[in-house]
């Protein structure tokens, strides 16, 4: 079957095909106890499998999925289990907003260890490691970079996508790299220049992601899903590869989003910014108020799941275990 480094990034499918294979076959078990019957999660079975280069990092691993793991546990039939600390992933989005807010932007991973690492039931420290694969990739995830080290090239392609939406297609040149990378909100020049041969090569590689996003975007446009809410969505994500098949699979579900005028501006500020990590009442109310309006309209648990997707941080099956309103 072959092996995987630690860094492959390997696509959905091939992720899912070796997950079959090392549910049916490779997993180390009791002879004639089944996959379900062994008691292994997902999250073990992916570790074990990693360790022996069957698949990548965890981290990476688990990334295809953008959060929502269920297809992986159904191929497997392995029901979700809580993670060993309860909200995992939300103890980790909250620490970071706080790193954030206390500092206004993040720290060095050298500070983190010896200001956050410790004070919790585990180290933060590794479970960054598990959760991200990275403290670089968690500090993006607050759309920050405090250092360049573990940035895949993709991800700096994402980044200039990612500053053209918000400003107006605008293309970062060298003026916007050197202040931007000050402020901590964007790769350096050095990186750029070793991965890309320069600015200008660096710049035709987001311009045509850029395009492509907005080919894209019109396209949903033309099948009728609101443009208020691709909007909300191009902000924290692009409109290629996995992202894109999500939507084109779920057109028939974005279009049927129909809610008050109120609730649709709670709903797209929820899609744009994320839930308020800083006041856990405020965040609980957050997100009860949005899963009741899901509720109200019918949208089942899979749906619910692809739309917690869509949020920035914020776990989906995390999520739906926080609240009573999720469906038996």
């Amino acid at each position: 079957m072959g092996y995987f480094s630690n860094a492959s990034t390997p696509d959905k499918d091939t992720i899912m095909k070796r997950l079959a294979w090392i549910g049916n076959y490779a997993y180390e078990r009791d002879e004639g106890t089944s996959i379900v019957e062994s008691g292994v999660t997902l999250r073990e079975l992916v570790n074990w499998a990693a360790v022996r280069n069957y698949l990548p990092s965890r981290a990476n691993t688990l990334r295809v999925f953008e959060g929502d793991t269920t297809k992986a546990r159904q191929l497997l039939n392995i029901k979700y289990a809580p993670t060993r600390v309860h909200r995992e992933y939300h103890s980790m989005y909250k620490l970071g907003a706080k790193i954030i807010n206390e500092n206004n932007g993040p720290v060095t991973h050298e500070a983190f260890k010896l200001r956050y690492n410790h004070g919790t039931e585990y180290s933060a420290n590794v479970a960054i490691t598990e959760l991200f694969g990275t403290y670089t990739n968690f500090c993006l995830e607050f759309g920050y970079v405090p250092t360049t080290l573990g940035l895949q090239k993709s991800d700096i392609v994402d980044m200039g996508v990612r500053y053209a939406l918000r400003n107006k297609g605008h293309i970062v040149n060298g003026g916007d790299v050197t202040r931007l990378s000050a402020e901590k909100r964007f790769a350096s020049l050095r990186p750029i220049k070793s991965t890309f041969g320069g600015v200008e090569k660096y710049g035709k590689a987001v311009s045509a992601k850029y395009d492509l996003h907005i080919r894209n975007k019109r396209m949903l446009e033309t099948a009728d899903v609101d443009v208020a809410l691709l909007a909300a969505i191009e902000h924290n994500h692009i409109f290629t590869g996995t992202t894109l098949e999500g939507l084109r699979a779920n057109i028939p579900l974005l279009k049927c989003l129909e809610f008050g005028e109120s609730f649709k501006q709670f709903f797209l500020g929820i899609l744009t910014n994320g839930f308020n990590l800083l006041d856990d009442t405020i965040f609980d109310i957050q997100l009860n108020d949005l899963l009741a309006g899901m509720e109200r309209s019918g949208i089942n648990d899979t749906a619910k799941r692809y739309i917690l997707s869509l949020i920035p941080r914020i776990n989906p099956d995390e999520a739906l275990e926080m609240t009573s309103l999720s469906s038996s």
